[in-house]
């Protein structure tokens, strides 16, 4: 509603939209929305563009050509030699420094072929408490994805972590 006085607005870093997102457009971004549903038949179809909307229908075409109708029944892959996550072949993240509890709880979820979830792979270490290191180590997890197409999450208990898929819109 635009009379909530709680409601905030802010640039976000991260491309995930959720039922409580809501838009500032500008009058550009107006145009392009307006045509949206023509954008995506094209990105399917590969129809040549309407005047104007180059750009931004390339990048539409680019990601549904990765992600058309798969997205629902992608499973993550993590490459452990290469250090990569990646779904339908794009890349999720890479990591260029040493992350061993990161990696271990991705070798965990590809070991297990991506259930939905798993129990805490870390190993217990003393004077650490392991529930904060779970957690400290999914809020790692999603930070600085390539494309932000997989979300961590604790179980609840502290114990164990579950994934999804994000659809991007």
């Amino acid at each position: 509603r635009s009379d909530d006085m709680s409601r905030r607005f802010r640039i976000m870093n991260q491309l995930l939209f959720y039922k409580r997102t809501c838009f500032v457009l500008t009058p550009r971004g107006c145009e392009l929305a307006d045509a949206l549903p023509e954008v995506v038949d094209i990105a399917r179809n590969n129809h040549r563009y309407p005047s104007g909307f180059g750009n931004e229908i390339a990048q539409v075409r680019e990601f549904a050509e990765v992600f058309q109708v798969q997205l629902p029944h992608a499973r993550p892959h993590w490459d452990a030699d290469r250090r990569e996550l990646s779904v339908n072949g794009l890349l999720i993240k890479r990591f260029k420094w040493p992350a061993a509890n990161q990696e271990t709880v991705l070798a965990a979820f590809a070991e297990e072929d991506w259930p939905f979830r798993i129990d805490d792979p870390l190993p217990p270490q003393p004077e650490v408490d392991s529930k904060r290191r779970l957690s400290d180590t999914i809020k790692c997890l999603n930070r600085k994805q390539q494309h932000p197409l997989i979300h961590f999450h604790g179980d609840g208990t502290g114990e164990g972590i579950t994934w999804e898929l994000m659809r991007g819109s």
